[in-house]
């Protein structure tokens, strides 16, 4: 085998495993944004439940003399600590942005991915050996550029190996 038969197949199968990993990267954002949705629905529901119980719970009062004064006024302190701890909850960790971002960078990768494919499977089928080379270069400056754009220093790592196809 030349080396630039070589060198093409290794730009091939470095291609190949960077997709891999990119759809993998893309089913692990998906899980952690479903996560991330479950979460912020979870203390949105509460936020408002609990958001509204308290007031009712401070306000009533139970007879007096009846002995659950002390326990009401203890459940109403109870009630209105979980629902602030719940907004603060909500609003500190801010799962529904967590769960936007996530989202959308899976979605993101995994249009990359497909992008990918798509364009090797060009490259295989319409491209004559001689030419591989530059093509792979171009998938590679394609595919860098779009992982650039997602701001990932993970995946501009990845994609080292292909410069040395150049």
């Amino acid at each position: 085998m030349t080396d630039s038969a070589k060198s093409t197949t290794e730009a091939e199968d470095t291609i190949q495993l960077v997709a891999k990993e990119i759809q993998i990267e893309a089913a692990n954002l998906k899980a952690e944004a479903q996560t991330m949705r479950v979460k912020h629905q979870f203390f949105t529901v509460a936020t408002i439940l609990l958001g509204v119980a308290a007031p009712a719970f401070v306000t009533y009062s139970p007879t007096q003399g009846s002995g659950v004064e002390v326990w009401w006024k203890v459940v109403a302190i109870i009630v209105t600590a979980l629902a602030s701890a719940s907004a603060t909850i909500r609003t500190v960790l801010r799962y529904g942005d967590r769960y936007a971002n996530s989202s959308l960078t899976s979605m993101a990768l995994e249009d990359l991915y497909a992008e990918l494919h798509t364009k090797r499977n060009e490259v295989l089928l319409q491209v004559r050996p001689d030419s591989y080379r530059l093509s792979w270069q171009n998938i590679h400056r394609g595919a860098a550029s779009r992982c650039t754009a997602l701001r990932s220093p993970m995946w501009r790592k990845r994609l080292q190996p292909l410069r040395r196809t150049r």
